[in-house]
């Protein structure tokens, strides 16, 4: 009888440990896909939109000028409303001065980035 426990605890002991190398690889193979560099998916398209213009300096900090040219404008953000969410688009145009390609834009509310010169 002493016999017959020992090899069911071996063979117990076999299965757990076949168990733990399973576990062990499924764990590996997860923590490699989540090591993955994320990328920003675009918003929903169903959220609903609120637009907000920001508005640009009307002359050149560099040069002074005054003459530009449309480089791009849009910022989506995710905005909470209580019980819902929204996007916020926050539309700052950006422009290139046509005399020096210094690049000017509205300056933008405290949440969303602002791209460097």
């Amino acid at each position: 009888m002493d016999r017959a426990i020992e090899q069911l605890e071996l063979a117990l002991e076999d299965i757990e440990a076949t168990e733990a190398e399973a576990m062990t690889r499924a764990l590996s193979s997860t923590a490699g896909a989540a090591k993955a560099k994320p990328s920003r998916q675009p918003l929903p398209d169903h959220l609903p939109r609120h637009e907000v213009t920001h508005q640009a300096a009307c002359s050149c900090p560099v040069c002074g000028g005054s003459d530009f040219i449309r480089a791009g404008e849009t910022v989506e953000v995710l905005d909470y409303v209580p019980a819902s969410f929204r996007v916020v688009r926050h539309l700052q145009p950006r422009f290139t001065c046509k005399g020096c390609d210094t690049q000017v834009w509205a300056e933008s509310p405290g949440q969303v980035s602002s791209p460097m010169c």
